[in-house]
């Protein structure tokens, strides 16, 4: 007797097909269930991984100083930029550019005169995916600190006056007497001192001879 009740072979039939669609929905289900998981571990990458560099940008600045009127020249050494043109009148200034990559940018910065700079902006990748500028200035081979166009002023040396009302002075007179015995200067008073002196006690010496005499 079969195990399918009075409905025989067509109800072994129906439970075959019925168990082949349950797997095959199961299947289709795991299927998709690893296509999401898939793509979400994919897209978790993305956002951890460091994309910084594709996006940033950075800007980097020349100052420049003018004395006078100025007409600034900015052109690349590279093909492919176009000249920034800037006027000054007794002021500064600065030329803004923008970097999206490393590298080593050339360009020279001049006006109207002739007179030219050379200018080098070195772009290099910085901590989390930062870019870092550094400008570095020539003239005609040298380094320079700061990048300035017009004519300088100059200081002219103001004349030493000569000084005027200054007292000079007066060198004391050296006199002899008649009899040329001593020197006389210009203060008297303690050579008639000193003479007094030698005559009184000369005066002295003989009164003491004179009497010493009578005594004997």
């Amino acid at each position: 007797m079969s195990g399918c009740g009075i409905n025989g072979p067509y109800c072994c039939t129906s439970n075959y097909k019925l168990k082949v669609s349950y797997d095959t929905f199961l299947e289709d289900i795991m299927q998709k269930i690893g296509k999401a998981l898939i793509m979400l571990v994919m897209g978790m990458l993305l956002c951890v991984s460091p994309v910084y560099a594709l996006t940033q940008k950075t800007n980097a600045s020349i100052p420049v100083t003018c004395i006078g009127k100025c007409t600034l020249t900015l052109s690349s050494v590279n093909a492919g930029e176009e000249k920034q043109i800037k006027t000054l009148d007794n002021e500064k200034g600065q030329f803004t550019l923008t970097f999206e990559k490393p590298g080593n940018y050339e360009y020279t910065l001049s006006d109207q005169t002739g007179k030219s700079y050379q200018v080098i902006i070195a772009v290099t990748n910085g901590n989390e995916g930062t870019l870092q500028t550094n400008v570095v200035a020539t003239l005609d081979g040298k380094h320079k600190d700061t990048i300035s166009f017009g004519k300088q002023k100059e200081t002219i040396p103001q004349p030493i006056k000569p000084v005027e009302n200054i007292k000079k002075p007066t060198p004391q007179k050296h006199k002899t007497n008649k009899k040329g015995l001593f020197v006389l200067t210009g203060d008297s008073t303690h050579i008639a001192i000193w003479v007094v002196t030698v005559v009184l006690t000369a005066l002295i010496i003989i009164m003491l001879l004179r009497h010493r005499r009578r005594e004997e």
